[in-house]
């Protein structure tokens, strides 16, 4: 039945949300009036009175010779804000029976599949909206949870393979990475690595060999491992990328990831654990650039590759207690013999993921020709809050106020700085 005179325009509560999908319909829906026999239900969904609205609406539903689709997603809607989810899906499966070509009668079905727990007609629910081009993060997100909800590894992986190759900008290598997780075998890591864009197979087959090492109980070859990646400022992966073990959906375990630590690029391994790294953990960060030396008046240009190597204990995600931080910094030059580097040890005291109060660290001094480190350099802090503080200290002019106070271990010399650096260290949780 088709009612032709007037236009009502009725604000309907459209934007049904289970996990992060939503329906794409308006906030507004057209429906034609002047005696609209479905008036009266629609002004009682928009009052909230979710019990009346269905039956208003259902009411004229079973007199109507033909069934407005805007009357069944209504009647869903209400249903649906009623918790009345098998209602909901039953009118829904006879709206996407009679009217097949709607897009958006799919997100209401596949939400009161998954209220249901029918994970896996939900599912397919989502898929088929993703088959009609419906390619949201929110989707996506629905989908995945979906679909790891029904348990169904093989259908995880090769799901996750497909979403990742639809996407040409391969936003989704952190589900990539999380479906192989459910394997941990050769031939699953070769493949997924085979799929990533060239800039990143190098760096997440460093991250699973590592994770392997780590869990077989080196860790000191597992940072090695990390060691050998190069190019840091060119690591393309998204932050909180992931890889390792799996309980249900949720990482749990030894688990290694790509992040930010402490402002730069980089990794940290260790036991993670209901959403956060929790126990003994490593973390390795880092930077890259060029750099240049002259010897006999000849200057030459080569790369240097910093990198900062934490050690110590993660409570609730944050580092806590006594951290270890070995800084390298490594230079190199077509000419080996320009080649230098040397090593800055600190131990920091963390409180609340932030260094807290006085801080020493020892420069070690590196001879090439004993290959041999030799500590040089006793440099001071002091931090508050993870942000570094002025302190009273005996320099070669007197006593000063500064932000830094280092003196060479031989008793000779020493230099001070007056200023803030501006490095903070403050764990992003």
């Amino acid at each position: 039945m088709r009612i032709k005179t007037g236009v009502w325009i009725i604000t309907l509560f459209t934007m049904v949300t289970v996990g992060a999908c939503s329906s794409p319909e308006t906030t507004e829906t057209v429906v034609e009036t002047a005696a609209n026999p479905y008036r009266a239900g629609f002004e009682a969904f928009d009052k909230g009175n979710w019990q009346e609205a269905e039956k208003l609406i259902n009411d004229q539903l079973e007199s109507a010779e033909e069934k407005s689709y805007y009357a069944l997603i209504g009647l869903a809607k209400a249903q649906m804000q009623k918790e009345d989810y098998s209602s909901a899906k039953d009118t829904l499966l006879q709206t996407k029976e009679l009217y097949p070509d709607q897009t958006s009668v799919l997100y209401y079905l596949a939400a009161s599949y998954d209220a249901l727990e029918d994970y896996e007609n939900a599912t397919d629910a989502y898929y088929s909206l993703l088959k009609k081009g419906e390619g949201s993060d929110a989707l996506i997100d629905a989908l995945m949870k979906a679909c790891w909800n029904s348990g169904d590894q093989e259908q995880i992986y090769e799901l996750t393979k497909e979403v990742y190759q639809s996407d040409t900008d391969h936003n989704y290598s952190d589900l990539l990475l999380k479906a192989c997780s459910l394997f941990q075998d050769d031939a699953h890591e070769q493949e997924v690595v085979g799929l990533l864009p060239e800039s990143d197979r190098e760096i997440v087959r460093h991250m699973m060999m590592a994770y392997h090492m780590y869990k077989e109980g080196d860790d000191r070859a597992a940072l090695d491992e990390l060691h050998k990646i190069e190019e840091f400022d060119d690591i393309t992966l998204k932050y909180e990328t992931y890889y390792g073990d799996i309980v249900s959906s949720e990482y749990d375990g030894i688990v290694i990831a790509y992040d930010e630590i402490f402002r730069e690029n980089g990794f940290i391994i260790g036991q993670y654990k209901d959403g956060g790294w929790s126990g003994e953990g490593r973390a390795l960060g880092g930077y890259d650039g060029t750099t240049r030396t002259t010897r006999n008046d000849i200057t030459y240009q080569g790369r240097y590759l910093a990198r900062q190597e934490y050690s110590g204990t993660w409570v609730d995600g944050i580092p806590e207690g006594e951290v270890l931080l070995i800084d390298t910094y490594e230079s190199v030059f077509e000419n080996e013999e320009l080649n230098n580097k040397n090593r800055q040890e600190t131990t920091f005291q963390f409180v609340n993921g932030k260094a807290e109060g006085h801080t020493e660290t020892i420069e070690y001094y590196y001879r090439k020709n004993k290959d041999t480190w030799e500590p040089d350099i006793k440099i001071v802090h002091e931090f508050k809050e993870g942000e570094p503080q002025p302190f009273w200290a005996q320099t070669e002019d007197g006593e000063l106020e500064v932000y830094e106070n280092a003196t060479f271990l031989d008793g000779y010399g020493g230099w001070y700085e007056s200023t803030d650096c501006g490095h903070d260290y403050i764990w992003k949780k």
